[in-house]
């Protein structure tokens, strides 16, 4: 087994000028309790290389390092996550119509009513660390912390569309319209440090009489130069 530190980082756009669209976060919160990677671009036969059953909250502005999993070489085509679909996200700036307040978290629910998600089940034993899913539910709408709900995340080369898929479903087929797409697997191939690109830059907007973000672009980079470890 080799170990893989997953850095999640977050591309930062430049100053947006305190517009209604294109405002960048200063804090971006998940809540993650599993993550799991298949060689399988359909996430079949996930691994869970990391598994918190009471979950963590991770700011992937101010801490984008969450973990030292133990993952075997191989090319990854798919990772998949299970977090909270309650993210906490802190404008940079303050808009111009003025609902989104320079320092004020305001939470997202990202997985509302007329939503669905395949849940990854982790394995009880924890033995073979091969997860399985569940039968699809269906979310429901609140941004309160008591009525979170646990997704799970698909990133997948198999998937058809960086933003805007459906991020909650098995990417089944070949440019399905399920998961969230990245443009290459990640490969294990010895001690490797690797940066997944949680890109929010500019993402934040005031519409429709709230703040909100759109949905981030994922991809990799390999930064085990910076430190040495190459």
């Amino acid at each position: 087994m080799k170990s893989l530190i997953l850095v999640f980082g977050i591309l930062i756009a430049g100053h947006s000028n305190a517009a209604d669209t294109g405002i960048n976060a200063s804090s971006t919160k998940l809540k993650i309790y599993t993550i799991a990677v298949s060689e399988n671009a359909d996430c079949s036969d996930p691994i869970i290389v990391m598994n918190n059953d009471a979950g963590e909250w991770f700011d992937f502005v101010a801490n984008p390092e969450i973990g030292n999993p133990n993952v075997a070489p191989g090319t990854y085509k798919c990772i998949v996550w299970r977090m909270s679909d309650i993210v906490k996200i802190t404008p940079a700036e303050t808009s111009t119509s003025g609902n989104c307040q320079a320092g004020v978290s305001f939470s997202l629910d990202v997985c509302g009513t007329g939503s669905s998600v395949t849940p990854l089940i982790v394995p009880a034993d924890r033995t073979d660390k091969i997860g399985s899913y569940g039968v699809a539910f269906s979310c429901t709408s609140s941004t309160a912390d008591a009525n979170a709900e646990i997704v799970t995340l698909f990133l997948s080369t198999q998937a058809a569309y960086f933003q805007n898929g459906d991020s909650f479903n098995l990417p089944t087929i070949d440019g399905s319209g399920n998961g969230i797409r990245i443009a290459s697997p990640f490969i294990v191939n010895g001690t490797k440090k690797v940066k997944l690109i949680f890109n929010t830059a500019g993402l934040v907007m005031d519409a429709s009489g709230s703040c909100q973000m759109n949905q981030p672009i994922f991809g990799f980079e390999d930064v085990s130069a910076d430190d040495g470890s190459q």
